[in-house]
């Protein structure tokens, strides 16, 4: 299994607008970027005692998450993935789903037969939210370094009539930069993004967006 730093910071988007004026003299654009960003779309699951948003709260050094992505809107191609983290490591699994738009009206286990989606019927995890944003990515071969801003992000509860309404997750403005890389983070692009005003932070989408959604129910 290959695991990877995860580093994650709450900015604004004066901030961002200046790292990304940096970041674009040495990092290439994600190659699957079409324009300024692409969407992405996230349907999570958890269980009956919400364990993986709890994990999530409480900091738990082992723990995963499980979810259904696409991206720009396209339902002709999706991921099921398994997102963990190991003693402060990231690692994911996945495979491709090619009948999401059946999701509405099937279970995961007659739309995909993969070990993960077995996974998911043993731990009787169900689909639980959406996650929706726009990311900006960038990318360096060396460590394999991955820099993403995703902004607008929004949340709403899972339902099959899909009538629920969409809210906003963090404050007007707020972007959520993740830094990604193998073993080391580049000093060279360490020296050239980092401004006055960055911290480090615990930031998971999914757990923000279920702690929103509570609040609101």
């Amino acid at each position: 299994m290959r695991y990877r730093h995860e580093d994650k910071y709450i900015i604004n988007t004066p901030m961002m607008n200046e790292i990304v004026c940096r970041l674009k003299t040495i990092l290439k654009q994600d190659k699957h970027q079409v324009g300024d960003c692409y969407k992405i779309t996230s349907l999570y699951y958890d269980d009956m005692n919400d364990s993986c948003w709890k994990s999530n709260m409480d900091g738990l050094s082992e723990r995963a998450k499980y979810r259904i992505r696409h991206y720009n809107d396209n339902l002709m191609f999706a991921r099921l993935e398994k997102k963990g983290k190991h003693f402060g490591l990231t690692y994911k699994e996945g495979t491709v789903i090619d009948r999401i738009a059946e999701l509405q009206y099937d279970s995961i286990g007659n739309i995909s037969s993969s070990k993960l989606a077995s996974e998911l019927i043993v731990k009787n995890m169900v689909p639980v939210c959406y996650v929706k944003y726009k990311r900006k990515a960038y990318v360096h071969p060396i460590q394999n370094t991955r820099i993403t801003f995703d902004m607008d992000i929004i949340g709403r509860p899972y339902d099959i009539s899909g009538c629920q309404s969409a809210m906003s997750i963090l404050p007007l403005g707020s972007i959520v930069m993740e830094i990604k890389y193998d073993r080391y983070f580049p000093e060279f692009i360490r020296k050239i993004i980092y401004i006055n005003g960055l911290y480090r932070t615990r930031c998971s989408k999914y757990a923000i967006t279920r702690s929103v959604l509570a609040k609101y129910s």
